[in-house]
């Protein structure tokens, strides 16, 4: 069962006294069919009696009844309220039928609304559409999904903050501004008798939405006063020469938290214009439980939606940043951890990881001890092949004599000369590494 309740006021075209017939023919007109109806004169309050065809309609001030609209039953009660020659009608409908916002779409209730109020905003200037449980109801489930949203979202930034920045980063970071709204907003909380949560840190819920990010935005390690800061932005616009000799400007272009954290990384700007621009003026719109069409409701879940997977997005990006003693000790843990299976797996007793163990342990396998005996063999033959050079080119040197090539400061040996250049080039050094590295290799 739902229920309306709709003044209008100052009729066009000078409706006047019949101002409820004509509503009735309104009805009449959008294919509802009156099946009961009780009417109120003037006249019925006369102790006169008065026959039914000498009351004046102009006198009608009221009229109760039932009708069917599409096969669905609604109660109707309208009054006539005249003041100063302006002329009020109080239209109060009951949808007796039931009707589930999770099927608005299909809404008969929705759509007898939506006619209606086309209608009647044709004849009368002035609208008060005084309540609305259907509306009331989608206000509800709205709200409810943007009231997690937004604490999601304080949720994020407040734990990230506080793990990057300590508990108290927003009393020390934050711009005046922001600090002063956040004292506004909780003064009277701060004040009241109510003292049990009082013990819980809520700036950033004391915080329209769309300040939450520019709250951020304006955050720095080094916070100046709004009046210092304005009076290093006029110097910087109109004693700029000489602004190092007055002040240190360079304080105006510090980094923000926003900028030194890369938030932007988490939160995309077209995200956070969104969330400023469109999303806070819906918030605004549901909280205090103004209509909302249809579509609009359902463009609004939709946001809702987007929004939750961005910050499901961001918060993955932010964790992953932080880096705490207990992360890190656990991290080492799991190496450590992985080690150990792995070297179990390989058969390595992780008790005796010392490079001696190691060696050890490398040495006594079997395919070690083959090769070092190949090894041992080559290197006994490169070492006889070695000794052969050796000899050889000690016999080269004994031969090299300056008294073979003279008699008396004579050359006397030229062939014998060519006969050594020649055995030079046959037994160089290059000669024989290459004999022996041919060795090696068979």
């Amino acid at each position: 069962m739902e229920k309306i309740r709709v003044l209008c006021a100052t009729a066009k075209n000078e409706i006047g006294k019949n101002i409820i017939d004509d509503f009735l023919k309104l009805l009449l007109e959008i294919n509802v069919k009156i099946e009961k109806q009780e009417r109120k004169y003037l006249e019925d309050y006369n102790y006169e009696i008065i026959e039914e065809y000498e009351q004046d309609s102009l006198n009608l001030i009221s009229i109760n009844g039932e009708f069917q609209y599409r096969s669905n039953k609604c109660k109707f009660d309208i009054q006539r309220m005249t003041k100063d020659n302006q002329f009020l009608l109080d239209i109060q409908i009951v949808y007796l039928e039931i009707d589930d916002i999770r099927d608005l779409k299909n809404s008969q209730w929705f759509d007898f609304k939506e006619i209606l109020l086309n209608k009647i905003s044709e004849k009368y200037e002035y609208i008060y559409w005084l309540e609305d449980t259907q509306n009331q109801k989608m206000a509800t489930e709205l709200y409810l999904n943007m009231y997690e949203l937004e604490n999601y979202l304080r949720e994020i930034v407040n734990f990230y903050m506080c793990s990057m920045h300590g508990g108290n980063w927003f009393e020390k970071y934050s711009y005046e501004d922001y600090l002063n709204k956040y004292k506004k907003f909780s003064e009277w909380f701060r004040n009241s008798k109510y003292n049990l949560f009082k013990k819980i840190d809520n700036h950033l819920f004391n915080l329209e939405i769309d300040d939450i990010f520019e709250a951020l935005k304006s955050a720095k390690k080094i916070q100046l006063k709004k009046s210092t800061k304005k009076a290093l932005e006029t110097i910087e616009e109109k004693e700029k020469e000489k602004a190092t000799n007055i002040a240190n400007i360079k304080l105006l272009g510090q980094l923000s938290l926003w900028d030194e954290e890369k938030m932007g990384e988490a939160f995309k700007e077209s995200t956070v214009l969104r969330w400023q621009k469109d999303l806070s003026k819906r918030r605004n719109m549901i909280a205090h439980n103004k209509m909302i069409c249809r579509e609009m409701y359902f463009d609004t879940l939709d946001s809702i939606e987007f929004f939750k997977n961005e910050f499901n997005k961001a918060e993955i990006i932010l964790n992953n940043r932080i880096v705490t003693n207990e992360k890190n000790y656990i991290k080492n843990i799991q190496r450590d951890q992985e080690i150990q299976l792995n070297l179990e797996y390989c058969g390595i007793d992780s008790n005796f990881l010392n490079e001696e163990n190691i060696i050890d342990r490398i040495n006594d396998t079997d395919d070690v001890i083959e090769l070092s005996g190949e090894m041992e063999d080559k290197i006994k033959t490169i070492e006889l092949l070695l000794d052969d050079e050796i000899l050889e080119l000690e016999e080269l040197i004994e031969y090299l004599q300056i008294d073979n090539f003279f008699d008396r400061d004579k050359f006397v040996a030229k062939e014998l000369l060519n006969q050594y250049i020649e055995f030079l080039q046959s037994t160089s050094i290059v000669f024989c590494m290459d004999r022996v590295i041919k060795s090696y290799d068979m």
